[in-house]
């Protein structure tokens, strides 16, 4: 049973949903693009049985988090994540981020590199190119770019191209956030900052992704010491709604091998 939040982050209202119980470490999940924190519930059910406390969050200007008045990029995204655990009074958590989640996680690592016990960086890339003139089409209910965009996405997404105002039931907050995020976004490049990180790490990527493919997942993994690579069948760029279970598996075979005892 989850449990509702809110931290306060640069004066925003950020949402998050956590289990009042667990031990440590505690595992804080972070969505992509347009996200919402709901997207985790079946992957978050698949670990119940590792008995930690689980956390996850909606970002400034998605889900139900106050929008800000500019758009933000990884660092004020990275600032919402520490104000959650500020809030709950987590010194420390693994973070596990899909796509830009990842980025972020990995922001907020290069940041406060003593909170973050290890990163789970699936569907990321220290680089991104986002095809925006798409998205805005399927944004503003194009119904061949609705379908393209889910079906890049994922295979249980790509059903839901087929009905009206899709798009709207996928990615949340105005389109012209979303797109200003986008560009941000394009801006970043975290190759610096993957070459420094120490955390344990694991890069998870759906072997059918064709937004961020195995081959910069691979690169990712390489960039990162000691990081730890799995490539999961059958599945697209959001490969823990895909494929929950064996999403999970490999995060829980990681965690009892990485990241559940201390360093």
């Amino acid at each position: 049973m989850l449990s509702t939040g809110y931290a306060v982050s640069d004066g925003l209202r950020i949402r998050y949903a956590y289990t009042r119980e667990g031990g440590d470490p505690p595992v804080l999940f972070i969505h992509g693009l347009g996200g919402r924190l709901e997207a985790w519930g079946p992957v978050m059910q698949e670990l119940g049985d590792l008995g930690l406390r689980m956390v996850a969050l909606d970002l400034r200007g998605f889900g139900l988090s106050q929008r800000p008045p500019t758009i933000p990029g990884l660092t004020e995204f990275a600032r919402d994540v520490k104000a959650v655990l500020d809030d709950l009074g987590l010194e420390e958590a693994v973070l596990i981020g899909s796509s830009m989640g990842g980025m972020v996680a990995l922001r907020f690592h290069s940041l406060h590199p003593r909170r973050t016990r290890a990163l789970v960086l699936s569907n990321t890339a220290p680089r991104v190119r986002i095809n925006r003139e798409l998205l805005a089409r399927a944004l503003e209910g194009d119904p061949e770019a609705t379908r393209l965009i889910l079906s890049r996405l994922s295979y249980r997404m790509e059903a839901l191209g087929r009905q009206p105002n899709a798009m709207g039931g996928v990615l949340t907050g105005p389109r012209d956030y979303i797109l200003g995020v986008a560009e941000r976004l394009e801006e970043e490049d975290l190759e610096a900052e993957a070459a420094w990180t120490r955390a344990p790490t694991l890069v998870i990527v759906g072997e059918e992704d064709p937004i961020t493919p195995p081959s910069e997942a691979r690169r990712l993994a390489l960039l990162i010491e000691g990081a730890q690579l799995e490539v999961i069948p059958r599945a697209r760029h959001l490969t823990h709604i895909d494929a929950p279970r064996e999403y999970a598996a490999r995060v829980k075979n990681f965690l009892k091998n990485r990241a559940l005892t201390p360093p």
